[in-house]
């Protein structure tokens, strides 16, 4: 490879006029190794695509086993919800924050605060 390219092997771009640019980041991005960003993506999009998903067929579902006109389809459909309700109650007592009469920056440090920062005019 002469002039300007990139090497597959070494994941470095060759300059002409600059000499050799070395990069962590390999010739192919599906090699990048999975980090920590990855997981913070994949919890991102599964905390809203499931409650989407549960809430567009959800209504559809009960809807349809509500008014079938059989009382053990009701019967079925309430329980579900039931069933999600207590679900629901059981993961808010593991993993809620405490927040009752709190105000929402004793809970959490706004983005907008900063730390001090020494005065070096001293």
């Amino acid at each position: 490879m002469s002039g300007t390219g990139a090497s597959a092997r070494t994941g470095t771009a060759t300059g002409t006029a600059a000499g050799t640019v070395t990069t962590k980041v390999p010739a192919r991005l599906d090699r990048l190794p999975w980090s920590r960003w990855h997981w913070m993506i994949v919890i991102g999009l599964g905390t809203v695509w499931i409650p989407a998903a549960g809430g567009i067929s959800g209504p559809l579902i009960f809807a349809g086993l509500t008014s079938s006109g059989v009382v053990s389809d009701a019967v079925l459909a309430f329980s579900i919800g039931a069933g999600l309700m207590v679900a629901a109650g059981l993961v808010a007592v593991f993993y809620a924050v405490a927040a009752e009469g709190r105000s929402l920056e004793d809970i959490a440090t706004p983005l907008s605060a900063r730390a001090a920062e020494p005065d070096l005019a001293r």
